[in-house]
């Protein structure tokens, strides 16, 4: 009986290891935003605008990984509704929330998780690059 039951334990143990080990970390890389900081730095250089899929940048992390002053966010941002329990960033500085991906505009950069479709962004000419979890995309011309 006992060695029956430390025979399973043994075989839960050795799944959750090869689990831990190999998948687990392409499978909480989003929950961590793997790729935000990267793809941040890439747009903040290539832009004056850059536009952030709200799906993939809640705007604290925007906010840390930009090191965005207090006072230039306080001053600069827009609220979807205020007041409200929870705040939605719109935009603030040079970030906008919520890009109209239809029409993007050629002199902005966007920030959009890979699994977005990026499609238009490919048409109209941009540069796509993939960065952990995260997109950047961008014109050479934009600076």
């Amino acid at each position: 009986m006992l060695a029956g039951i430390a025979a399973v334990y043994t075989a839960l143990f050795v799944g959750f290891e090869c689990y831990y080990f190999t998948e687990y970390d392409r499978d909480i890389r989003v929950n961590f935003s793997y790729g935000l900081e990267d793809a941040l730095d890439v747009t903040m250089e290539k832009a004056d605008t850059v536009y952030i899929d709200q799906n993939g940048g809640y705007y604290s992390k925007v906010l840390f990984y930009a090191e965005v002053p207090a006072d230039e966010f306080i001053s600069t941002v827009q609220y979807l509704e205020y007041p409200a329990a929870y705040l939605q960033a719109l935009s603030f500085g040079r970030f906008c929330f919520c890009p109209d991906m239809d029409s993007p505009e050629d002199d902005a950069a966007y920030v959009m998780t890979d699994d977005c479709d990026y499609s238009t962004l490919l048409e109209r000419g941009f540069n796509v690059e993939h960065y952990g979890t995260y997109i950047a995309a961008y014109k050479e011309s934009a600076s």
